[in-house]
């Protein structure tokens, strides 16, 4: 298990290319941070070992051939030799060894991968192909040059979405658009990562009409795979980081790591975030990748792309900006690129009998009174606020390491000149710590306080709270006037890395018993009646992502459910958010199987099986009456406080 998220691909046969993300998913008014590793996959002990079986087959060769010419070898032995093979073979050799240079390094002992000393004509072919398939597996690579860049789009239906209503319907950004140039992308990348940026749905929706669904990683045998959303979807570009150079010209030598660091500018705190489970609508970002290289005095180019997650910017008193997604498409400056060299560990000096202390140690001896001071009363301070917060041991660790440590957030120095987004304005925190903040405590007026906040920023856009002061954990379930059940939740709001963890209490002392239990977690679309085609549309599209159920045959005091949210490093729910366009909620869905108490108490489940002198045999009816009771109520998603990471 991984703590990042690391994507890996093959640019060549024995190069491999490594992105680790150092957040996944990436948040709204952040920066985009990944590190890009070049790693050639060979050695250069398997290069010298291959040099040196090459230069005693060519001198055996050559031995083989001056015998023939002097009339030293038998008859036999010259038609074995004779024939223009063995001077192909010269040749290979004697080509290679002028492009490799006369420098020689001896092969290592104990290698396994020897061949035959002699060659035989029949073995020739076979041996030729092995040791080309060698060689080029430990050769160097010459790279010419390579570029980052970072692309969202928004694509959306014909069909639901009126095209008319979009602002800026036809904007284009050259090298932007996924359709066009497909042809150009490896097949690898076509049918899988293609597939992903393109598709309007996640693996759970497998409910949904399959023309709108492309499951992720499927082959379809067709090059072209998404090509048949050009017709029922259509793109727009919403946000671009123009392509970064890592570098140019450069040789990879075997066992090399080439390694660069990838830092953008601070996104802006209104960016759209990443939605992809719906088929009316989605947004989706990537980050692209090209690297050419060198190859018999041609330039042969590698593409690939890579879909990444963008959460929502959340302020301290869970306020959220409302995304434009049909507006001009926000280009950024480009990131900046650092090539990061792996130091050499020093070895210990054989001199020196003991260790050396260095003095940052003694500091932290002077310090380490105050800082056991300072530490005991924080936890004291921590354990009181969670009397009423009722805060997660996880989070009063992470506090208590953040009060020991430091946050790694603060002690950032290297900042951009372009630290604002769209919006102009700079976050005073990051959205995890703020979202950690508001699983400790919900500030009291929310909407006073977003209000307030905004008129000091002087930001035409309005802060819009996701959370509400008035939030509970438990709530009254009545059914005309009746009192059916009381449902508790383990928290007021959840994340998307949570499982909801909630336990239904039937009423004892009412009409009705509650047999059986379903619950659902659905997503809620609100498509702006500005924006669809027809009025119908205007209403929710729900989307089910996780069921619970259980079968009550008993009296029971409680009933507890757990619904697990599916997520993966690479395939996330979103959060709930708002745009000009759409807005996603997040609702439970019950329903209750409700059957007269009465009756069975009164024994009217059972009927008489058989009958005689001595009494009477009852059995359960197979089927019983009952009514169906279902409701919807809302709950809050907010992004996550964790980071996802990888396998």
């Amino acid at each position: 298990m991984h703590t990042h998220k690391v994507e890996s691909f093959l640019v060549t046969d024995n190069v491999r290319l490594e992105i680790v993300h150092e957040s996944n998913p990436y948040f709204a008014g952040e920066h985009i941070s990944l590190v890009i590793r070049l790693r050639h996959l060979g050695s250069l002990r398997e290069q010298a070992h291959w040099r040196s079986r090459i230069d005693q087959l060519h001198r055996d060769i050559e031995e083989r051939l001056d015998r023939e010419h002097a009339g030293e070898s038998a008859e036999q032995e010259q038609s074995k030799l004779e024939g223009p093979s063995a001077w192909s073979m010269k040749f290979l050799f004697g080509a290679f060894r002028a492009d490799e240079g006369p420098q020689q390094t001896e092969a290592a002992d104990g290698e396994s991968t020897d061949l035959p000393a002699d060659v035989t004509t029949e073995d020739e072919e076979g041996f030729r192909q092995f040791i080309m398939k060698q060689l080029r597996q430990h050769k160097p690579v010459d790279l010419i040059s390579a570029y980052v860049q970072v692309a969202g789009m928004f694509q959306y239906n014909l069909d639901v979405i009126a095209e008319d209503q979009l602002q800026n319907k036809g904007a284009k950004i050259v090298g932007f658009d996924v359709l066009e140039g497909a042809g150009a992308w490896n097949k690898v990348t076509q049918q899988h990562e293609l597939s992903q940026y393109s598709n309007s749905s996640y693996e759970f929706t497998a409910n949904l009409d399959s023309r709108y669904v492309l499951t992720p990683g499927a082959n379809t045998g067709n090059d072209n795979s998404n090509a048949q959303y050009s017709e029922d979807y259509k793109e727009l570009p919403t946000f671009l980081i123009p392509q970064t150079l890592l570098f140019s010209e450069i040789s990879l030598q075997p066992g090399e790591v080439k390694t660069f660091h990838f830092k953008s500018t601070k996104l802006p705190v209104d960016l759209c975030p990443s939605y992809t489970h719906s088929r009316n609508v989605a947004v989706n970002y990537s980050l692209q990748f090209g690297v050419s290289t060198l190859s018999h005095d041609e330039i042969v180019p590698y593409k690939t792309r890579i879909p990444i997650t963008i959460a929502p910017f959340v302020d301290s008193n869970s306020g959220q900006y409302t995304a434009m997604v049909d507006k001009v498409p926000t280009i950024m400056q480009p990131g900046t690129i650092k090539e990061v060299n792996v130091k050499q560990k020093r070895s210990p000096s054989s001199a020196s009998m003991f260790t050396r202390r260095s003095s940052g140690n003694l500091l932290n001896d002077k310090l380490s009174n105050d800082t056991i001071k300072l530490m005991k009363q924080k936890f004291i301070e921590l354990v009181e606020d969670n009397k009423v917060g009722a805060m997660d041991i996880d989070q009063l660790v992470d506090k208590q390491l953040e009060v020991q440590f430091g946050n790694a957030e603060d002690s950032e120095t290297n900042e951009d000149p372009f630290e604002t987004g769209d919006a102009g304005i700079k976050p005073s925190s990051t959205t995890r710590d703020n979202i950690m903040g508001l699983k400790r405590s919900i500030p009291k007026n929310l909407s006073k306080k977003l209000m307030k906040q905004d008129q000091e920023n002087g930001n035409p856009k309005t802060l819009i709270s996701q959370l509400d002061s008035s939030l509970q954990r438990s709530y009254v379930i009545n059914r005309n006037g009746t009192l059916i059940a009381k449902i508790g939740f383990s928290k007021l709001f959840y994340t998307t890395n949570d499982d909801i963890d909630l336990v239904i209490y039937p009423e004892p002392h009412t009409g009705f018993k509650i047999s059986a239990v379903n619950v659902s977690l659905e997503s809620a679309e609100l498509l702006n009646k500005t924006y669809v085609l027809q009025s119908e549309q205007v209403r929710p599209f729900y989307h089910n992502v996780s069921d619970a159920r259980s079968v009550c045959y008993d009296e029971c005091q409680s009933i507890p459910l757990k619904l697990l949210i599916p997520r993966t490093p690479r395939n996330q729910i979103s959060s709930q958010f708002r745009t000009n366009i759409f807005e996603l909620k997040w609702v439970l869905s019950f329903q209750f199987i409700l059957i007269d108490r009465r009756e069975s108490d009164d024994g009217q489940n059972l009927f008489q099986f058989y009958e005689d002198k001595k009494g009477a045999l009852y059995h359960s009816k197979k089927t019983m009456e009952g009514e169906e009771f279902s409701f919807k109520m809302p709950i809050c998603i907010l992004p996550s406080s964790k980071n996802f990471g990888g396998w």
